[in-house]
């Protein structure tokens, strides 16, 4: 037997105690629908012989609140949801120590970092936040923690490290790749921070710096980035202990935002090979990427604030040609209720 649960082939076998040559075919009628892992289904009503599923629409992009200061290399100075926002540090054509929440509709100004700083890695929540190295000039390894109001010097990193990525929380930390010393040689490097001390963990199998990341310190998802020179589009997961290659993202690009988990996460925005600025929205399912067009960003842009869930992101700042950005975008993925025609489902 072979082929697929839609159309099938069954040929010879046994019928009884002799042997047959009979072949069948199955195909399924118009009616039938295949199970896909991430659907719930139930019968809302036994006698109707209608089984019905929650699933998830396509996303859209929508206009927020802009940022009150305007700035770019915000490439990992962004944590929490679409809901409750922050974003710290960046460039004004300057670098700035500026702290910004959101709150789902408008950003307001908060504590501000100790230290001013560009493309720092961030990571945990709105009011339980880290800041991680970056770059003052010159490269730094100050790290800061926020508790909802203030920013409190604490461990550093082993060394000096800006244009990293971050994952999880301020107690179980992750920062990845980046670059170390100038001019800006990318590397590969991973560090664990379990609340009190940084250890060295599983390196990346290809070294970037500007690259989407999202998940916690055993289930991290990093993808694209720059190789300094050159953009990719390499995906991998992280377990605890080492990283491995995924699906590549459908264009490479290097400075776009990512959100979401190693199941589910989308990737926006950026620069792509030819040095032009991206709209391009990708999201991944757990196996791939799949180009979210046409819901594309409202403004090309990279080196954003970006954070959130695959469905519930945000997008904020960043740089385009044109300067400095205080835009902010939210994309979301609606949940659809959806009817089947039958119990062919």
């Amino acid at each position: 037997h072979q082929g697929t649960s839609l159309s099938s082939l069954a040929a010879g076998g046994k019928a009884g105690t002799t042997m047959t040559a009979v072949t069948e075919e199955w195909t399924a009628p118009a009616t039938f629908r295949q199970f896909n892992l991430g659907d719930i289904y139930y019968n809302a009503d036994p006698s109707s012989g209608v089984l019905k599923y929650v699933g998830y629409g396509s996303g859209t992009w929508a206009s927020g609140g802009n940022l009150n200061t305007a700035r770019g290399n915000l490439a990992g100075g962004a944590v929490g949801t679409q809901t409750a926002g922050l974003a710290f540090g960046g460039n004004t054509g300057s670098v700035v120590d500026n702290t910004e929440k959101y709150d789902g509709s408008a950003w307001t100004e908060s504590g501000d970092l100790n230290t001013a700083r560009i493309d720092l890695a961030g990571l945990g929540t709105q009011t339980a936040a880290m800041g991680a190295g970056g770059e003052g000039p010159p490269h730094l390894a100050n790290v800061e923690t926020f508790d909802g109001s203030s920013w409190t010097e604490t461990t550093d990193l082993p060394t000096a490290t800006r244009v990293a990525s971050g994952a999880g929380t301020t107690t179980a930390s992750l920062v990845f790749g980046g670059a170390q010393s100038a001019p800006g040689a990318v590397i590969s490097t991973t560090y664990e921070y379990d609340g009190s001390s940084w250890t060295t963990g599983g390196a990346l199998n290809t070294a970037r710096r500007y690259h989407g990341a999202g998940g916690t310190q055993t289930a991290a998802l990093a993808f694209g980035g720059d190789l300094n020179p050159g953009n990719t589009a390499n995906c991998e997961s992280y377990d605890g202990s080492s990283w491995t290659e995924l699906a590549n993202l459908g264009t490479a690009r290097r400075g776009l935002g990512g959100a979401g988990t190693t199941t589910l996460a989308v990737g926006f925005g950026g620069i792509n090979p030819g040095g032009g600025y991206e709209t391009q929205t990708e999201t991944w399912d757990g196996s791939s990427w799949t180009d979210a067009s046409p819901a594309a960003m409202a403004t090309a842009r990279g080196v954003m604030a970006s954070c959130g869930t695959g469905l519930s992101a945000l997008a904020a700042g960043g740089y385009r040609p044109s300067g400095y950005q205080a835009i902010t975008e939210e994309w979301t993925v609606p949940e659809g209720l959806k009817t089947l025609a039958s119990t062919n489902a």
